[in-house]
């Protein structure tokens, strides 16, 4: 009897130690990884790659040279004979109101030079010049467009001469200076010099 007491007892202590013994065992602490919580693990751990942009090809610079054509002795160019010598020295009106110079052997749709007036906007509509009078035209050629601009030009001096002849002016330099032999022969070099370069140039592209 007395046994199966002290045998209760034993085992009501071993519960008592047990049930002790988990309540004060210290907690084992969670820490949480703070990117896990806001959901950016996965961007940490996710290579980014930048992708490297294309070069911008820079557009090619325009390079032109100007002749300008003006009315002798403040005279002005009637509009009517003005139109009638620009049909007659091959120009055709077109693009940007103006006239404009082809090469007729071909299909190029590039201008071998134009002609424009010498005003703020250049226009040379067809459809009323006979209402106006000119004091001047500006000539023009694109030297970057053509592989010979050396050639295109001296059709350009042509027809600048042809229209200073046909209406009465004189013809001038890109400074609006009296076009010279010397600085005619400057233009020249320098319009030479440019087709070169740009030859030897696209020898090492």
């Amino acid at each position: 009897m007395i046994q199966g007491i002290i045998a209760v007892i034993l085992l009501i202590l071993a519960i008592g130690l047990f049930l002790w013994g988990r309540r004060n065992k210290p907690k084992e602490i969670i820490r949480e990884d703070p990117n896990v919580i806001l959901g950016l693990e996965s961007v940490q751990k996710t290579e980014i790659i930048v992708p490297t942009p294309k070069p911008v090809e820079k557009p090619k610079p325009t390079i032109r040279q100007l002749l300008f054509v003006r009315a002798a002795s403040g005279k002005p160019f009637a509009g009517y004979e003005l139109l009638q010598s620009l049909l007659s020295n091959g120009l055709k009106f077109g693009e940007s109101n103006i006239f404009h110079r082809f090469d007729t052997s071909c299909d190029n749709n590039t201008p071998l030079f134009s002609v424009a007036a010498a005003t703020q906007s250049g226009e040379l509509n067809p459809a009323d010049m006979g209402q106006f009078n000119f004091f001047g035209l500006s000539l023009f050629i694109t030297l970057n467009l053509h592989v010979y601009p050396s050639v295109n030009f001296e059709l350009m001096l042509d027809a600048a001469r042809q229209l200073a002849e046909d209406l009465g002016g004189v013809v001038l330099d890109e400074n609006q200076k009296i076009l010279t032999t010397e600085k005619l022969q400057q233009i020249r070099e320098k319009i030479k010099h440019y087709e070169t370069s740009q030859m030897n140039l696209e020898l090492f592209v």
